[in-house]
């Protein structure tokens, strides 16, 4: 899938999520979350996501709400920038609801964004929604100092 905010897109292999949230799904009500690595193209107008971590063991799963935790990643994101990968941004399930941002989850973004230590001031956040058998998605970037929604390229 790739999605489009103007001359930038960014790349989402379904397969990427498609297993670990139906599961999720079979088994638990809770939003579930966690953050996608990827890469930019030279001219920086293109981020391909390659992988969309599974939430770390101190990340708070709730019916309404999602806490990504810190447990790993900063040695798993030195292992992905070895690698030449990259923080691109965060992701999260809305359980049987739409992928439509909340106002904390626009107020995440946007503090994505201001956090130094992410090295990433143009963060990308993907929120799935539905249930086990359609997953819709939703991508939202911040870029030039707000937070603009991303077309589905059909």
């Amino acid at each position: 899938m790739i999605f489009r905010y103007k001359n930038i897109s960014i790349s989402l292999d379904e397969e990427l999520y498609k297993d670990y949230i139906s599961n999720h799904l079979k088994t638990s009500n809770t939003e579930t979350g966690g953050i996608i690595c990827g890469y930019y193209s030279s001219d920086l107008t293109s981020a391909v996501v390659t992988k969309m971590c599974l939430p770390t063991p101190d990340s708070i799963l709730k019916q309404a709400s999602f806490q990504r935790g810190v447990q790993g990643l900063k040695n798993f994101l030195k292992n992905e920038w070895d690698d030449g990968k990259y923080y691109l941004g965060d992701w999260h399930l809305h359980p049987n609801a739409s992928p439509i941002a909340s106002k904390q989850d626009l107020m995440q973004l946007e503090n994505n964004a201001k956090d130094k230590t992410l090295k990433c001031p143009e963060p990308i956040m993907i929120i799935l929604g539905g249930n086990k058998n359609c997953i819709t998605v939703n991508i939202y970037l911040f870029i030039d100092g707000d937070i603009k929604v991303c077309e589905r390229d059909l």
